[in-house]
């Protein structure tokens, strides 16, 4: 469906919704506007099949955006989401964070450098695959040391790749994620009760 002149996205979305075995779908420069993603939206709270969508180079708003992370907040199976070249602003870039931080399966949200919040939705998206999810769902004890190992190799990896480079905003960053994450085990629930025991 990549780089189509049009396409039947009311069809496309019932049979979407019927879905059992696409993971994979491109959607991009396909002249998609916001009216375009009601149907879509609709399909996708009706699909956990569906991984990866690239809606990238169409023609949305904030209102089709909106509309998108309001649905991507609730739960689907969408883990990578490309929304790159398009021009969306503030009101759109609000609801993809709030749905980044709300929907902790959310690993990629691709947008442009110049969108409002872009560092924001990249860092809560490093969270998610770092296995934020894992802490709020009072984990047996047995997984905490898969937790502190995936902040390790998310440390690790980043120093890795800003070894010279010259990107030390990169590195703050990562430091950043690491001490979040470092605080958000101390703090959990569970870790207050092995602690007090």
């Amino acid at each position: 469906l990549w780089h189509s002149t049009r396409i039947d996205i009311t069809a496309f979305a019932r049979a979407l919704r019927r879905n059992k075995h696409i993971k994979n779908i491109s959607l991009a420069r396909n002249k998609l506007g916001d009216s375009d993603i009601l149907p879509l939206v609709t399909a996708l709270a009706c699909n956990n099949t569906l991984q990866v969508l690239d809606l990238r180079e169409n023609m949305l708003s904030d209102e089709g955006i909106v509309s998108l992370a309001t649905t991507l907040q609730h739960g689907t199976g969408i883990r990578v989401i490309n929304l790159s070249q398009i021009p969306f602003h503030e009101t759109g870039a609000l609801a993809l964070l709030k749905a980044v931080e709300t929907n902790h399966n959310l690993f990629q949200v691709h947008v442009n450098e110049a969108i409002y919040k872009c560092h924001e939705i990249r860092y809560e998206t490093a969270l998610n695959r770092a296995g934020r999810c894992l802490l709020f769902q009072s984990p047996p004890i047995a997984l905490w040391p898969m937790v502190l190992e995936r902040i390790n190799r998310l440390e690790i990896g980043d120093k890795q790749a800003c070894m010279g480079n010259g990107c030390p905003v990169q590195a703050t960053e990562t430091s950043r994620q690491v001490d979040i994450l470092h605080f958000m085990i101390w703090s959990s629930p569970l870790m207050q009760h092995v602690l007090t025991c």
